[in-house]
């Protein structure tokens, strides 16, 4: 997946997570789910 995926899936996540009493799963997804957007982005022009 492309980075700005992985950024709009945890944003996506953590909506639902406010909408829906997913007992904080959620919350868990959407951030990983940013962490590893954010890891691609800064590493996006590396060899």
């Amino acid at each position: 997946m492309v980075w700005w995926q992985w950024i709009v899936l945890g944003v996506v996540l953590l909506g639902a997570e406010m909408m829906v009493d997913a007992e904080f799963y959620l919350v868990f997804l959407g951030v990983s789910a940013l962490t590893v957007g954010l890891l691609d982005l800064s590493w996006a022009d590396s060899p």
